[in-house]
């Protein structure tokens, strides 16, 4: 009986490989999910209309808020654009290549609210705006949508010279709002 009840043990303490990595796969895929989740809730929450915006101002202020996912190389951001131009920038935590990135408040004026506001009033809706695949590194590679008026896009940095000429305008109005929070 002893030598029975050893063989017993000794394959309940065996774990094949095979479920190693099926556990493993499964952490990663988990893990993933729950990153996109992170995005979403972002996304979500900030486009509800309730609630405070990161500087105090009201959400009836709001313009839009841009939400970027951010690489290996840099953060995740979302960035709160009010109609008068002020806004603020909220950081993923951590530091990525000896930098922390430090959440600001922007000044009236600061962004050109007026001709994005233009742009979007266009658009009307910015779940219409156009969403296709593009090739992103991926180490720099990031996603950034746009929530107004309640409703979010897809990824706009994929936007192309083929997308209508309001879709391109948007594109070069982020462009230039991504080199303001830059400096």
């Amino acid at each position: 009986m002893s030598e029975y009840g050893g063989e017993i043990g000794r394959r309940v303490l065996r774990f094949p490989r095979g479920l190693l990595w099926i556990v493993g796969i499964a952490v990663v895929l988990v893990a993933v999910t729950i990153a996109g989740l992170r995005a979403t809730n972002l996304i979500q929450i900030g486009g509800t209309g309730k609630g405070i915006a990161t500087n105090g101002v009201g959400m009836s202020d709001v313009l839009v808020i841009i939400t970027n996912s951010g690489s290996t190389n840099s953060p995740g951001y979302t960035l709160t654009i009010n109609k008068d131009g002020s806004g603020s920038i909220k950081y993923e935590k951590g530091t990525w290549y000896f930098k922390t990135y430090t959440d600001k408040t922007f000044s009236t004026g600061t962004f050109d609210s007026s001709h994005l506001a233009a742009i979007l009033a266009q658009i009307k809706d910015v779940g219409t705006i156009p969403s296709h695949g593009c090739a992103r590194s991926v180490s720099f590679g990031s996603t950034t949508s746009i929530t107004y008026n309640g409703k979010t896009s897809s990824n706009i940095s994929c936007l192309s010279k083929s997308d209508g000429k309001v879709f391109q305008d948007l594109r070069d109005a982020m462009q230039s709002i991504s080199t303001r929070i830059q400096a």
